[in-house]
């Protein structure tokens, strides 16, 4: 490129190393063509770094009619090792998940993960479903209609808690869309049928996860109506974030915990009997009284001859000796802290229990610590269905994916509900003041937008200004 012409981009001509231009960036194909022109570079077309496009195209029908086979999983591994732990944590970090899939499913037998775990999704699969129109045209509706009508039989079985709980634990999970079309009211008809995650691997070249079946291996694209992908983190190295790896070091000292508690137990628990013989005893009284010590069990009676003198050393007699030691403290204390470990994991909180001094603000900053966290999972599967579910029902069904619905859960606390009362009477309460000490509002809708922005009345619905209501005592 000569010098004596002007780009348009980059420095000013005869400054080389003066500022750029503002709004003057180099456009990406003259930068491209200035370096490519010339140079024998094929033109690939690599899917790991193409465009995002909406996998919902003409080519879904034909995918909805497919159905992959998977593994059946008989795999078993319910005992692990320090090291077995490790190298299944190492194996999913670089995307291969066989075996922190099984560690994954071991975890999901203790007690205080599947509580964690139970808790977490009861937050918002336990509350009412919502849904709303793409928007107000008639197909928008009845494709609303169509999908609100399918929905009990679409959530009725276990899959989105089963999708939950391994994207919570494993960073990702992954079904398959189904579709019945033997329906009397839907041409399709979805159902999810979750893919075990030890059959899954991230293909690095292509940038996706691929799915192990008995028909070989399917790349899993999100979105195409035929796969359905919860990935809370993102579907690039999400599993990362995976609470897998923070939970499986206090669940193995945990479980050590527990074993090492019972250990203790078995000596310390259990006092030792101490008998106590004559020297010169007769040999076959010696064997039957060790045999009527060793046999006592919970039956502590037992007689014992003495001589004259209990102090001659001539008799039989017993004691019991007891280990004492603090030591087991420590035991209790670990499991405890593993308990709380875990708890932070999955819940971002920890036990309401463990609150110091039964604070009420911090436990109340704890719920709502909990209520956001549900939140959160809340929006990511309105967005997961909306896209991966949605888009391909009502492409499916009513030819146009732009009509699908959005569906959530109102996880909304009690006390946002008591808050928003409050701020809706307190807004009330100061316009009635301003109103009676003069102020008079020119614009009600104006008025009402600036209440819904900026006192958190969302959805404010519309209103007039009218002559105040007379006193019950006015005539």
């Amino acid at each position: 490129m000569s010098r004596d012409i002007d780009p348009g981009y980059g420095p000013p001509p005869g400054r080389p190393n003066g500022a750029a231009r503002p709004d003057a960036a180099v456009p990406f194909d003259q930068l491209s063509k200035q370096y490519i022109d010339g140079l024998d570079v094929p033109q690939m077309k690599d899917p790991a770094f193409d465009r995002p496009l909406d996998a919902t195209d003409a080519n879904t029908k034909t995918r909805a009619k497919l159905i992959y086979r998977d593994m059946p999983l008989v795999t078993v591994q319910n005992t692990w090792t320090i090291d077995q732990c490790r190298g299944a944590l190492y194996a999913h970090l670089i995307g291969q998940f066989f075996a922190s899939g099984l560690l994954c499913d071991s975890m999901l037998g203790d007690d205080r993960i599947t509580s964690s775990l139970n808790s977490r999704a009861s937050a918002w699969l336990g509350r009412d479903a919502q849904f709303k129109a793409a928007n107000d045209s008639d197909p928008a509706k009845k494709c609303l209609q169509a999908w609100r009508d399918w929905w009990p039989r679409f959530s009725g079985d276990s899959a989105i808690r089963e999708m939950a709980d391994y994207g919570t634990m494993m960073g990702f999970s992954h079904a398959q869309l189904k579709w019945d079309t033997s329906q009397p009211n839907l041409d399709y008809a979805p159902s999810l049928v979750p893919w075990h995650p030890v059959y899954t691997w991230y293909d690095w070249m292509l940038r996706c996860f691929q799915a192990i079946g008995q028909d070989g291996q399917i790349a899993i694209i999100p979105g195409n109506g035929k796969w359905v992908e919860f990935a809370p983190f993102g579907s690039y190295r999400g599993w990362i974030r995976g609470a897998i790896r923070p939970c499986v070091e206090p669940w193995l000292l945990r479980h050590f915990g527990f074993r090492d508690m019972a250990r203790f137990g078995e000596v310390h628990g259990n006092p030792t009997r101490k008998g106590y013989v004559p020297m010169v005893g007769d040999p076959k009284e010696r064997e039957i009284f060790e045999q009527m010590l060793a046999g006592l069990g919970s039956d502590t009676a037992l007689i014992v001859p003495r001589g004259v003198d209990s102090a001659d050393g001539l008799g039989y007699d017993y004691e019991l000796v007891e280990a004492k030691s603090t030591a087991w403290e420590v035991h209790p204390a670990q499991i405890d802290r593993c308990d709380m470990a875990i708890v932070l994991a999955l819940l971002m909180v920890n036990l309401t229990t463990q609150v110091e001094g039964g604070s009420y603000g911090a436990a109340k900053v704890q719920m709502d610590v909990r209520s956001q966290g549900s939140q959160l999972d809340n929006q990511t599967w309105k967005s997961t269905l909306y896209n991966q579910v949605a888009r391909p029902f009502a492409y499916l069904n009513f030819g146009d994916a732009n009509l699908a619905p959005w569906t959530w859960w109102d996880v909304k606390s009690a006390g946002e509900y008591s808050d928003n009362a409050k701020q809706f009477q307190a807004v009330g309460t100061a316009i009635e003041v301003l109103r009676r000490g003069g102020v008079q509002f020119k614009d009600a809708e104006k008025l009402r937008l600036w209440l819904s922005d900026k006192f958190g009345l969302k959805d404010l619905p519309e209103f007039d200004f009218q002559a105040p209501v007379a006193g019950g005592g006015a005539k």
